[in-house]
């Protein structure tokens, strides 16, 4: 149905910004050799993070179809939750310092930093509450929280939370 569609197309295209923006920090003059050195080498970090996010957004739309036949699975493999959480806040971070944001985690001792299931999934829906975040913010700070959430099946469960100082 069109209102599932255009939902989904306006959720998939929200983080695109991380692939057109730390590019420009590639090629942006400066006269520190060592502060170009570590700033090259730390947007093309970010270049190919946002890349591999650009894939997993094509491979969403893609997946798209299977969801509404049913037909999704999920990828159940083993992640270190903290560095997809500082890779993640790497590729929406240049866009908050632009605006001259406050990015912040804060992951509860007791979180687990082993976790199994679909880090590609998680990670896309992380960029897109800390982007819209980002993007809706005008002053202050966006602050993402991991906590404990119970068990299910053995395994824990997490809660995630992005808040920020915007309207609304």
């Amino acid at each position: 149905s069109d209102g599932i569609v255009e939902g989904r197309v306006r959720v998939v295209t929200d983080p695109t910004f991380a692939e057109v923006e730390p590019d420009e920090v590639l090629v942006a003059p400066t006269t520190d050799p060592s502060w170009s050195a570590i700033m090259f080498i730390s947007s093309a970090l970010v270049v190919r993070e946002s890349g591999e996010a650009l894939l997993r957004i094509l491979n969403d739309i893609l997946d798209f179809s299977r969801l509404e036949a049913g037909r999704l699975e999920l990828e159940t493999a083993p992640f270190d939750l903290r560095l997809l959480i500082e890779r993640t806040l790497g590729i929406v971070r240049p866009r908050a310092v632009t605006r001259g944001l406050t990015l912040a985690v804060t992951i509860r001792s007791d979180v687990p930093k082993a976790l199994r299931g679909d880090r590609g999934r998680l990670r896309q829906v992380l960029l897109n509450l800390l982007g819209n975040a980002v993007k809706f913010t005008e002053a202050g700070a966006v602050t993402l929280g991991v906590y404990p959430d119970g068990v299910a099946k053995d395994e824990p469960m997490l809660r995630f939370e992005v808040t920020d100082t915007g309207v609304g």
